[in-house]
């Protein structure tokens, strides 16, 4: 085996789905250290155009990309997002780290710092940091885009070994259910209050939390998007 200049690389990303782009990361990775981990982030989030693939299928899409030979070599940690409470996100991550790596002192992290949402990159000055650039301009969040809305996709920055199930997903009831939340007929604008009502000219989308002895309150949304899923209580007002 050649030899690394690390024991253990750490990649952090959703991979929603994984790309040319990606690929090109891990390579480095495997480049630089022995063992790849693979933290795969909002673990058990509710679907939307942002995570549409679970945890578990983002990993086999991963592996799938991947040749048999470097798959022995790459683990993987699923991570779930902590909204305001960034602290208690890194310790998961940290704690996850420590017990897949036994506690190495030889651990960088790679990834690419694409804008202001890169910023997680830098919370770990424990470990080198080594930057893998932008293949391409490839980027998924325009992938979906084009994959939800698009009349024709466009599968070019996608390994050949995907594509055959990125299709078979455009007629589940997942991805028609995403499509829906994200698409507003003129007909439902028309009869929506934010945009029927005139005298509304800016208002404040707001939740609140509701405690009740050792039970909290929560509602299942009746509209889009989101509709049937499970939320805290939300209130409109206009703004003063």
């Amino acid at each position: 085996m050649a030899k690394h200049s690390y024991e253990y690389s750490i990649y952090i990303g959703r991979f929603q789905p994984i790309h040319y782009g990606h690929l090109k990361s891990i390579q480095l990775a495997l480049n630089t250290a022995e063992k790849l981990i693979i933290i795969i982030g909002s673990f058990r989030s509710s679907p939307s155009l942002k995570n549409p693939w679970t945890a578990e299928e983002r990993k086999k899409m991963i592996l799938n990309s991947i040749n048999k030979k470097d798959k022995k070599r790459i683990s993987f940690i699923f991570l779930r997002d902590r909204f305001y409470h960034e602290d208690f996100w890194k310790k998961n991550l940290l704690h996850e780290v420590k017990t897949h790596t036994h506690n190495s002192e030889s651990v960088c992290i790679i990834g690419h710092e694409k804008d202001h949402t890169s910023y997680y990159l830098r919370l770990f000055p424990q470990f080198p940091f080594l930057e893998t650039g932008n293949y391409k301009n490839m980027n998924a969040t325009d992938f979906r885009s084009t994959y939800f809305f698009d009349k024709k996709t466009n599968y070019s920055a996608i390994p050949k070994t995907l594509i055959s199930f990125l299709k078979k997903f455009k007629s589940s009831k997942r991805f028609l259910k995403i499509k829906d939340d994200y698409t507003l007929d003129k007909h439902e604008i028309n009869n929506t209050t934010l945009f029927h009502n005139s005298n509304l000219k800016e208002l404040v989308y707001s939740t609140f939390l509701f405690i009740y002895g050792p039970y909290i309150a929560i509602i299942k949304r009746n509209n889009k998007p989101f509709k049937n899923n499970y939320t805290l209580p939300i209130r409109l007002t206009e703004k003063r």
